[in-house]
């Protein structure tokens, strides 16, 4: 195999399983809503009732935000969040031949499958190149489409450890029950932190024209992407929060001039954004958007936001924030973005 066909074996795998998995989220996001809830003191008025995942203006299931290409790949192999197989060689192996030995496997497409080498010292993404003394294989445990199944992390030994005679080596696997529950955890823990946080920018009477959303937006630091909406990027390039139309409207470059709607919905992606600085951001452009456009800030049940809100938001914020650090997993970082994805 080419260095080319090996690199694009690596990336493939991931891609294949996100378009299968695509349909498998809205199942896991009804489950996780269903089943868990941000504590919060019974009297805040920011508790959404129902017991849902969701704070006043709005807190509920993320979705993730698009991120530079290499950000989450980049995140290496973690007890944390995966499980992960040890091939150990008698002699150095070159990286083509490893992947290669991996390609022989029956490997479900249905997990992401990261595949890293050790020379010396500290593990890395597999280099063909590279001759390395161990590999290791792994496969994430818990993304937003919910936790790994007995039988996926069956399949995944099981095409480890094909892979393991391929290449006539010693294969050590983690115990099953151990990492079942580990993911069971990190599931739970997964559906009591990731939320997400959306301010309503309603009009007052005349709809807002799409110029001059642009115009704002963009003072404001935002740029066009994605999904037809304006995303705002830290130095780092992580998106921590976007805005989109309260309507069945997409922004265009092209449609721009055109364009008018009513409502802009401001949201951030608590998870994915690196703790208290990011809301600050957001509840500030969330205000910049409101006095520009002339236009009230509410929730979802077009109660009227003042500081008050915020600041209440932003207090229970911070113990999902403090709850991510604990599990070190802190907002934003490369653990999190793989995770919540």
């Amino acid at each position: 195999m080419s260095d080319l066909q090996i690199a694009l074996l690596v990336i493939g795998v991931a891609v294949i399983a996100a378009v299968f998995g695509f349909n498998k989220w809205q199942e896991a996001r009804f489950r996780r809503e269903a089943s868990s809830q941000l504590a919060a003191p019974a009297e805040d008025v920011l508790l959404r009732e129902g017991g849902a995942n969701r704070m006043e203006p709005t807190l509920s299931e993320g979705a993730p935000a698009p991120t530079p290409a290499s950000a989450a790949r980049q995140a290496p192999l973690s007890e944390r969040l995966d499980a992960i197989l040890e091939l150990s060689f008698e002699e150095p192996r070159a990286g083509r031949e490893i992947a290669e030995g991996v390609a022989a496997a029956a490997l479900d497409p249905r997990r992401p499958l990261r595949i890293e080498g050790q020379a010396q010292g500290a593990w890395e993404s597999l280099d063909p190149q590279h001759l390395y003394v161990r590999a290791r294989l792994g496969v994430q445990l818990v993304d937003r489409r919910g936790a790994a199944t007995r039988e996926q992390l069956l399949a995944f030994a099981q095409a480890a450890e094909q892979a393991a005679a391929a290449l006539k080596c010693a294969a050590t696997a983690p115990d099953l029950e151990a990492v079942l529950a580990r993911a069971a955890q990190l599931d739970r823990f997964c559906g009591e932190v990731d939320i997400q946080v959306a301010v309503h920018v309603v009009s007052e009477g005349t709809a807002f024209p799409g110029t001059r959303i642009r115009a704002l937006a963009e003072s404001a630091g935002l740029a066009l992407g994605e999904g037809g909406r304006y995303w705002f990027r830290d130095e780092a390039g992580r998106a921590l929060f976007s805005l989109g139309s309260g309507e069945a409207v997409q922004f265009r470059p092209e449609g721009m001039r055109d364009l008018s709607t009513s409502t802009l919905v401001l949201e951030l992606d608590v998870p994915r954004a690196p703790a208290e600085a990011s809301f600050e951001r957001f509840r500030n452009i969330a205000r910049h958007l409101a006095d520009g456009l002339e236009a009230r800030l509410v929730d979802d049940n077009q109660a009227v936001l003042g500081d008050a809100a915020f600041t209440a938001i932003a207090e229970q914020l911070a113990s999902v924030y403090q709850a991510m650090q604990d599990q070190e997993i802190p907002a934003g970082g490369p653990l999190a973005l793989r995770l919540f994805s």
